[in-house]
């Protein structure tokens, strides 16, 4: 064992975490590119993630806690501190009160693993939320949502580390300010908080009726349907559009759906008959991924970069062969332009790009 693992253990007394060093992180996003962190560990308990801050702190070196890296682009120089993988499972029934029953996470749980869990025991409230990669944690700090849920909806508390304070803290939901794909934790003060578990409340019972043709016409006209129900006609949508990330390098959804003030429809865009959206706002949003098909972007690829569009969903940006994240940006800025240049509309990137 060399000296910066012994150092890391005694800190962590009986944490039993354990540091690494130069470890690809390739392995350690769905789009499979980037460079080494110069140092690496799972954290698979509280203390472990204390200890770990603990450590880091005293050695003035940064640290980068991730999930299963279903949302993160590497650089290709890599990361030069510490990259620690949030291992920290739970799942906990708290209460049930009448058809309301509340269970608290843990952030290392896979987040379709727990909807599946969650359907099998009837509640519904996650359902429409199956075969989205990543861990719970990620999908806190993503809101992650299908289909007319959001994790948002039935959010009532986070535990989190302060890495300000180096405390624990639990957050409120309200405190959490999650919307559209965002949240206090990804755009106000991004890196401050370690989430560690959370607590959601979910009803025992039947689905709502959906909206949405596609989940429709799977579950027919059946007046009541059961979340084991809705999961399975989402897990069928899904599959039947979206490339396997554990078999084809991708992050899912490459961009955000855009939101645009009326003033900034543009004429492209009416005289296309965009499907454009009403929010409660006033505002629009419009599907990326209609704007980057009528860009003449679907099913798209280039072999000179390595990258291209999914052919049934082009939202999805997708390695067709080992690549770099350099050439991932300039595929992806090439998809930005096409769209800007068709129709006016700025394309925001989803997945968050690591370099230091």
């Amino acid at each position: 064992m060399d000296s910066t693992r012994s150092a890391l253990r005694a800190r962590g007394g009986n944490t039993g975490l354990q540091l690494e060093r130069d470890v690809d992180l390739r392995e350690h996003s769905t789009m499979r590119v980037g460079g080494p962190a110069k140092f690496f560990a799972e954290a698979n308990s509280v203390a472990d993630m204390e200890c770990a801050y603990t450590w880091a702190a005293e050695r003035s070196i940064s640290v980068y806690t991730i999930g299963s890296g279903s949302n993160i682009i590497w650089s290709d120089a890599g990361y030069p501190g510490l990259v620690l993988k949030n291992k920290i499972s739970g799942f906990h029934v708290l209460s049930r009160q009448n058809d309301q029953v509340e269970i608290q996470l843990g952030a290392g749980e896979i987040l379709d693993e727990v909807v599946a869990r969650t359907t099998r025991m009837g509640l519904t409230g996650m359902e429409c939320l199956s075969l989205i990669p990543g861990t719970c944690g990620g999908a806190i700090i993503q809101n992650s949502g299908a289909y007319g849920q959001e994790i948002s909806q039935v959010l009532q508390s986070v535990d989190a580390f302060d890495t300000t304070s180096c405390k624990l803290v639990v957050l409120e939901s309200d405190a959490c300010n999650l919307g559209y794909r965002s949240s206090r934790f990804k755009d106000e003060e991004p890196g401050r908080y370690v989430i560690l578990g959370f607590t959601i409340k979910l009803q025992d019972g039947p689905a709502n009726r959906t909206t949405y043709p596609a989940l429709q016409a799977l579950l027919g006209d059946r007046v009541v349907c059961s979340s084991a129900d809705v999961r399975a006609a989402v897990i069928s949508i899904r599959e039947s559009k979206l490339p396997d990330p554990a078999a084809v390098p991708n992050c899912g959804s490459f961009f955000t759906n855009p939101i645009l003030l009326a003033k900034d429809v543009s004429v492209a865009l009416r005289n296309e008959q965009a499907p454009l959206h009403l929010l409660e706002t006033g505002e629009y949003k419009i599907p990326a991924a209609w704007l980057i098909e009528h860009s003449g972007f679907k099913g798209h690829s280039d072999a000179g970069l390595g990258f291209g569009t999914w052919t049934t969903q082009p939202l999805v940006l997708y390695a067709t062969r080992p690549s770099s994240c350099t050439k991932l940006q300039q595929y992806g800025n090439l998809v930005k332009k096409a769209v800007l240049e068709r129709f006016g509309v700025h394309l925001v990137q989803e997945p968050v790009f690591v370099e230091q």
